[in-house]
């Protein structure tokens, strides 16, 4: 037997937005199988078919989501540009999502505290962190290699290079006078210069 696999594949990304939709306005603890087939105008029998269950869904759902955001930072980097543009396409891809991505970072939110409490999750989690800080990790060897950086700890510099960029636009999603953001990646990128770059 043959699979339409365009249509299979059409399908199940209307159920994993009308997901995202979902948690957004729900939150991750408040949606259900039903609630995500009403809005991905399915029926619950077809929900199932794709993903046998709310954890299967989830699951997929949170690869997914993580999978674009690493492409939507990945996307601005150019192989032939030195290990410097490299970190500052990365803020300036940060600093875009924190300004313009609410409702993602809602979302991210609702996963993360998901994470916490739920082990197979926390795998996902912690493999895309690690895929972010892999990125990170390479760039700066890369600039530390070619004589542009510091012998650093690159693990330690990506670590406090994601954490600020997710961090900054948490709190900015749940402060209503957040200091100003581009004042604050400013001044990041000034103290990141004084940890990476050669005197």
């Amino acid at each position: 037997m043959k699979f339409d696999l365009t249509k299979y594949e059409i399908k199940k990304n209307i159920i994993l937005n009308a997901t995202y939709k979902c948690i957004f306005r729900q939150g991750i603890t408040g949606i259900s199988m039903r609630s995500i087939a009403k809005e991905a105008k399915v029926n619950q029998p077809t929900l199932h078919y794709y993903f046998k269950s709310r954890e299967n869904l989830l699951t997929e759902f949170i690869r997914a989501f993580f999978a674009r955001c690493l492409n939507d930072i990945t996307k601005f980097l150019k192989p032939s540009d030195p290990p410097d543009k490299k970190l500052h396409a990365i803020l300036e891809a940060g600093k875009n999502h924190v300004l313009k991505e609410k409702e993602r970072y809602m979302v991210f939110a609702e996963i993360w505290s998901l994470a916490i409490k739920n082990p197979p999750m926390q795998k996902i989690f912690i493999n895309h962190y690690m895929e972010l800080y892999k990125l990170v990790d390479t760039i700066i060897e890369e600039g530390i290699q070619k004589g542009v950086f510091n012998d650093i700890e690159k693990n330690v510099v990506s670590v406090f290079f994601i954490t600020f960029i997710e961090g900054t636009g948490l709190l900015k999603h749940m402060r209503k006078n957040f200091p100003d953001i581009n004042k604050q990646f400013d001044i990041f990128t000034r103290t990141l210069k004084r940890m990476l770059f050669k005197r």
